[in-house]
C-alpha cells in the first residue's frame, strides 16, 4: 500500500489556503502542522458508479476528502468539501459566539449508504460532527471518472492527449489524477486504464 505523503495537506492548501491546517476550535492559519495536521480521523469506503471511493473526515481543519481507491496502488484525489465558517467566532467565551454560525465542524464518524439502501435512490454519505454537534447527509453525485477530462462521459484518446500535454508540475490541476502535484506517467497509466465509457 503506498503512502499518501503530503497529498492531503497539498489539497487542503489548494482548496482553503487561508485556513490551511487550522484547529477545529481556532481558525488560525497553520496552527496544527506540528500536531497531527488536518487530523484525518474517520474513514468509510463505498462503491459509486463501479469505482471504490474512500471518504476521509478531517477532524481539525474540517471537511471530508474523497479519494478513488479502486486500485489501492494508484489512489487519486477526487474532491474536498468543507462548509465550516472560518470567519465565525470560534471561542465560546467571547461575545458573538454562535455555534450554529460555525457550520459543520470536527467530522468524527462517517457512514456510506449504498444507492440501493438509500431513501433517495442515490448513494449517501452521513457525517457526524463532534464540535458543532451536527449531522450532515450528503448525496454523492458528479463524475466518478477523473480521466474524463472533457466530461463527455467517456475517456477517449483525446483525454489521454490532453493529459500528456499537461505533463510537469501542476498543483491542483484536473490532469493530476492522483493528486501528486505533477502530471506524470502514473496519471497517464490511470487514464489509459480508464479508456471507455465512464461507469
Amino acid at each position: 500500500m503506498p503512502d499518501s505523503g503530503d497529498m492531503i495537506e497539498r489539497n487542503i492548501a489548494n482548496e482553503i489556503p487561508a485556513n490551511f491546517n487550522s484547529d477545529n476550535d481556532d481558525p488560525e492559519f497553520d496552527n496544527r502542522s506540528d500536531a497531527q495536521g488536518p487530523e484525518p480521523e474517520g474513514v468509510t469506503v463505498g462503491r459509486v458508479g463501479g469505482r471504490t471511493l474512500a471518504f476521509v473526515g478531517m477532524e481539525d481543519v474540517g471537511g471530508v476528502m474523497t479519494f478513488d481507491v479502486t486500485n489501492p496502488y494508484e489512489v487519486s484525489y477526487r474532491s474536498y468539501y468543507n462548509n465550516r465558517n472560518f470567519a465565525a467566532q470560534h471561542d465560546e467565551d467571547e461575545d458573538g459566539f454562535d455555534l450554529a454560525a460555525l457550520g459543520d465542524t470536527g467530522p468524527e464518524g462517517l457512514l456510506f449508504i449504498d444507492a440501493e439502501d438509500s431513501p433517495t435512490g442515490a448513494p449517501l454519505l452521513v457525517v457526524s460532527y463532534e464540535v458543532s454537534g451536527t449531522t450532515g447527509i450528503y448525496e454523492i453525485t458528479g463524475p466518478v471518472c477523473a480521466a474524463d477530462l472533457n466530461a463527455d462521459g467517456t475517456v477517449k484518446f483525446a483525454d489521454v492527449l490532453a493529459l500528456r500535454k499537461a505533463f510537469g508540475a501542476c498543483d491542483g490541476c484536473p490532469e493530476d489524477l492522483n493528486g501528486s502535484g505533477s502530471v506524470n506517467r502514473t496519471d497517464l497509466i490511470i487514464a489509459l486504464r480508464s479508456l471507455g465509457d465512464c461507469p
